[in-house]
């Protein structure tokens, strides 16, 4: 007398279900070895950063997808088929030696894939962040920019911290930005030279201010220029001088100075009549020292009216 024993087949396999298993597990083998090799500075190169932390962890994603569609799949045309040799959905029962074998190799196989997405998407999130990523990569059309940043006083300052600044909403807005600057720079569709000024900035008093403090006052700066004299000899010497810089608020301290517009209980209404904001007519200032003139020249309609902090 011969039984017959159910055949309870696994969903994954199908055909669609293993081409998902070798797509997620090359893609996983090629974000380990890229990402090896850009940690340990192997290479230099931005593209390979692109492809380590963007390109082909996304792989392993579409190939676990592609793994799950092929698992539904199967678990559908066994139930449209009304076959009876596997079941048409998945069984787990950790009393079974075998089954709890399966389960544990399972989830190290899913802790160590959550393990490189996690460590690959935080470096991903810092590449981004990047001088590296922002002159070299996604910015070749700012190259003059670039090196002139390169060679300016912020040199030391990321390009983030004044492009986009801190808090997830504005990297969420630059990163959706970008991604059409992307699709214009693949498609060579944008203005050259690029326009200014760039509008939708962030404000300043959210990304300049945090260094540069307006309600601080700034005391004496001593100032030293080296120079040569006119002699035979041409003498090295030095002009020292003594800059009373000032600025400052009124309700930190003192509030003086040379500059008498850092000061940030007086205003300075500006009102540009053109759009590259490069001529413009400057209103009477409240408190002005010096007793300035009304404009004689009246902003054009539309123009907005940008004061200073206030």
């Amino acid at each position: 007398m011969t039984s017959t024993r159910k055949k309870h087949t696994g969903l994954h396999r199908n055909t669609i279900s293993y081409i998902g298993i070798i797509i997620a597990f090359v893609g996983a083998l090629l974000t380990l070895f890229t990402t090896i090799m850009v940690i340990s500075g192997i290479t230099s190169s931005p593209y390979l950063g692109i492809f380590s932390y963007m390109v082909f962890p996304a792989v392993i994603i579409i190939g676990v997808l592609v793994f799950l569609f092929g698992t539904r799949w199967e678990s559908r045309r066994r139930k449209r088929t009304g076959t009876t040799d596997a079941m048409p959905y998945p069984r787990l029962d950790l009393n079974d030696s075998k089954q709890r074998r399966k389960f544990a190799v399972i989830m190290v196989i899913i802790f160590f894939t959550l393990v490189l997405l996690a460590v690959v998407g935080y470096n991903g999130f810092l590449f981004t962040e990047s001088n590296h990523f922002c002159g070299m990569l996604c910015h070749v059309v700012m190259e003059p920019e670039y090196t002139a940043y390169q060679h300016s006083p912020h040199a030391r300052v990321k390009c983030v911290e004044c492009h986009v600044g801190p808090g997830t909403s504005f990297y969420v807005k630059s990163k959706l930005s970008g991604t059409n600057m992307v699709g214009r720079t693949i498609l060579n569709n944008y203005t050259t030279p690029i326009p200014t000024p760039i509008a939708h900035l962030r404000p300043a008093r959210e990304t300049c201010e945090e260094c540069h403090w307006p309600e601080k006052f700034y005391g004496a700066q001593l100032l030293q220029i080296p120079y040569f004299r006119y002699d035979e000899k041409n003498t090295n010497d030095q002009i020292s001088l003594i800059m009373k810089t000032g600025g400052g608020s009124s309700t930190q301290g003192q509030s003086d100075g040379i500059h008498w517009h850092m000061i940030v209980n007086n205003t300075i209404t500006y009102a540009p009549v053109d759009p590259q904001q490069q001529t413009g007519t400057p209103a009477p200032p409240t408190g002005a020292p010096f007793g300035m003139p009304a404009p004689t020249t009246m902003p054009a309609s539309g123009t907005s009216v940008r004061p200073s902090r206030s």
